[in-house]
């Protein structure tokens, strides 16, 4: 749970485009104060040095920085284009999974078709009949199937609930 500076500014969810080492993923919503006001910032929030809502005072943000340390695999294999219907979230406790729901349930997104039934994934998202994002627990790590900037951001804040890293 980093702490956040008058260096750093925030983006809201699907108002970036790319998840970096470094960036701050916000997995719980968290206040900080930009221009004299407070705001709110959801789950999949990112923070950086280069979003463009600047933060004026030091806080504490509920969230994970990516590093390279998090191994998360986006599998592109066999990638076919789907509406996505009817998300499952199979770990009610992790927050930022509702957030993504809500973001994109009902849009279209490249979705892999790799087999997964061979593999011990502990799924945490799914919808009727693919694995979206998967806890792979002998490699400890994220497997991901949707090649989306959201669902990398999702991935990586996963950390924040389940230590995979050992270090």
């Amino acid at each position: 749970m980093p702490y956040v500076d008058e260096t750093y500014s925030v983006c809201r969810p699907g108002t970036y485009y790319s998840v970096n080492e470094g960036d701050i993923i916000v997995t719980l919503p968290s206040i900080v104060k930009s221009k004299g006001i407070s705001i709110t910032m959801p789950p999949l929030s990112i923070i950086n040095h280069k979003c463009e809502t600047k933060i004026d005072t030091l806080s504490w943000i509920d969230g994970i920085e990516v590093s390279n340390k998090h191994k998360v695999n986006l599998h592109t294999e066999d990638q076919v284009n789907i509406l996505l219907a009817n998300i499952i979230v199979e770990s009610p406790n992790i927050h930022s999974a509702y957030t993504l729901k809500w973001l994109l349930d009902g849009k279209m997104v490249n979705i892999s078709r790799k087999e997964t039934k061979n593999r011990k994934l502990v799924s945490i998202l799914r919808n009727d009949e693919n694995v979206l994002v998967g806890i792979d627990k002998e490699r400890k790590s994220v497997e991901l199937f949707v090649d989306n900037v959201l669902f990398k951001a999702f991935a990586y804040s996963l950390f924040y609930y389940v230590p995979l890293v050992i270090i």
